[in-house]
């Protein structure tokens, strides 16, 4: 079936600031291509997304069961229209002039890679290090339970680990993209069948980076572009939040192999 569309995106969202969102669909919807966006609302009381009448907008509210990060943005893989490109979204990522256009040429352009990712920027214009190396548990545990003002102690692991070392103003291969965005090839997305759905938070993004792989396209850095995300790291301020983070940790070590350095 040719593609109706050139590109669909999919944002899961959990009690996110309407404005927010807003502001992120704007800035998916600002291009000449085109678009459709599905917003995946897993909030337990639905939100108010007035903006959503534009007939490029689709927004499903999953009645207030929270089905976590993965499935959510399946829902809208397996529902939305066929398209050429496919982008996994987060709702703080606001695409900056005209990131997504020269992300899709490049893919264009490169047709092995399977999934693409552009220069990240805090709001100050500031490099996010989101490109990083397959995980380790020594990476992963200074990263996430060593105080900040130590981590000092551990630069080599945690600068090898975010790709520190690599020329941010060049191209490069990715072994993990991080899932703020995430901009897939279709026909690659639809043949590792979406997110595995066992993730509720967390490393679903590493595991899909690494199905894409195992099917033989690349998982690419491309340096021309780039996107703002406010970023926020949940895990270091609820036990909660931080235990779903350990579980699915355990849960893609045991599917893709133990490394502890």
């Amino acid at each position: 079936m040719n593609p109706v569309y050139d590109c669909i995106a999919s944002v899961v969202v959990y009690d996110t600031s309407p404005q927010v969102v807003q502001e992120c669909v704007n800035s998916f919807l600002d291009t000449k291509l085109k678009v459709k966006i599905y917003i995946v609302d897993n909030s337990p009381v639905q939100g108010n997304y007035s903006f959503v009448q534009d007939e490029r907008i689709f927004y499903h509210f999953n009645h207030g069961r929270n089905v976590g990060y993965g499935k959510g943005n399946n829902i809208a893989i397996e529902n939305a229209e066929p398209s050429k490109f496919f982008l996994i979204l987060n709702p703080d990522v606001f695409i900056k002039e005209d990131a997504l256009e020269k992300m899709i040429h490049y893919m264009d352009m490169n047709p092995e890679i399977g999934i693409g990712i552009p220069k990240v920027l805090n709001l100050d214009g500031t490099q996010q290090f989101l490109n990083k190396r397959y995980p380790s548990l020594a990476s992963l545990f200074v990263r996430r339970f060593v105080p900040k003002f130590l981590h000092f102690l551990f630069k080599t692991i945690l600068e090898n680990y975010e790709m520190r070392d690599l020329n941010q103003e060049e191209n490069y291969e990715v072994p993990f993209i991080s899932g703020a965005f995430m901009l897939f090839r279709r026909d690659v997305l639809n043949r590792v069948k979406g997110f595995d759905p066992r993730y509720f938070l967390y490393f679903e993004d590493a595991d899909i980076c690494r199905e894409v792989q195992s099917i033989g396209f690349r998982t690419s850095y491309y340096a021309k572009a780039h996107i703002v995300h406010l970023w926020k790291r949940a895990a270091h301020r609820d036990w909660k939040i931080t235990f779903v983070f350990i579980a699915n940790m355990a849960r893609y070590f045991n599917k893709w192999g133990w490394s502890f350095f």
